[in-house]
C-alpha cells in the first residue's frame, strides 16, 4: 500500500513530497503541503475461493514471498475495474487451472491494521486440469482434518475455512 513515505513527489501537484508539510493530517488521511492534495490510504480486495474434488478442498502452497511456503485457498488481489466474480474465476484458473462458477459467498474478511479485504466465495468446477500455476509451488487436497491450520499463509484464511465448515455442517444437519 502507498503511504505518504512512498512517494517523492506529489502526485497531483509534483513538488516534492515534504514529511514535514504532508503532516498536515486530515484524520488518518495526509495532505500535500504545497497544493493540499489529500493521500487516502485505500484498501486492496482481494478474492478467494473454496472448491472440491472428491470430497476435498483445493489448496496451493505458495511461491510468492509473502508468506512463501505455507497453505492458503486459491485467490489474490482483485484488478481495477474487475468484478469481484471475474477475479475469482481468473485467480482460479490462474493459481490451480480450475475453471468454476461461484455457487455462493462465504465471507467478507478484514483485520485492523492490515489494508487488505478479502472475499471468499464457495465455487464448483466446470472444467480445466487441477496444475499448478506461477504462484503455486505444490497444490494438494485436504479435508478438514488435513488441512495444515498452523502453515496456513493468512489469518483469513482460517477465518473462512472455519465459517465454510460450519456453514456445511449446518446444511448437513437440518
Amino acid at each position: 500500500m502507498h503511504t505518504h513515505n512512498t512517494y517523492h513527489y506529489c502526485p497531483k501537484c509534483g513538488k516534492p513530497w515534504n514529511t514535514k508539510d504532508a503532516t498536515a493530517k486530515i484524520g488518518k488521511h495526509i495532505a500535500c503541503g504545497s497544493c493540499g492534495f489529500i493521500l487516502y490510504s485505500d484498501p486492496k480486495v482481494a478474492v478467494s475461493v473454496i472448491v472440491h474434488v472428491d470430497g476435498k478442498i483445493v489448496m496451493l502452497e505458495r511461491t510468492l514471498p509473502t508468506e512463501q511456503g505455507s497453505w492458503a485457498i486459491p485467490g489474490g488481489f482483485v484488478d481495477a475495474g474487475e468484478s469481484l466474480e471475474t477475479a475469482a474465476i481468473r485467480e482460479m484458473r490462474e493459481e490451480v487451472g480450475l475453471n468454476i462458477d461461484i455457487t455462493g459467498l462465504i465471507g467478507v474478511y478484514s483485520n485492523e491494521g492490515n489494508p487488505v479485504i478479502l472475499v471468499v466465495y464457495e465455487g464448483k468446477i466446470t472444467g480445466g486440469k487441477l496444475e499448478c500455476g506461477a504462484e503455486a509451488l505444490k497444490i494438494a487436497l485436504f479435508d478438514y482434518d488435513s488441512i495444515p491450520w498452523e502453515s496456513l499463509a493468512f489469518d483469513v484464511n482460517r477465518k473462512a475455512l472455519h465459517d465454510y465448515y460450519k456453514r456445511k455442517h449446518q446444511e448437513c444437519t437440518e
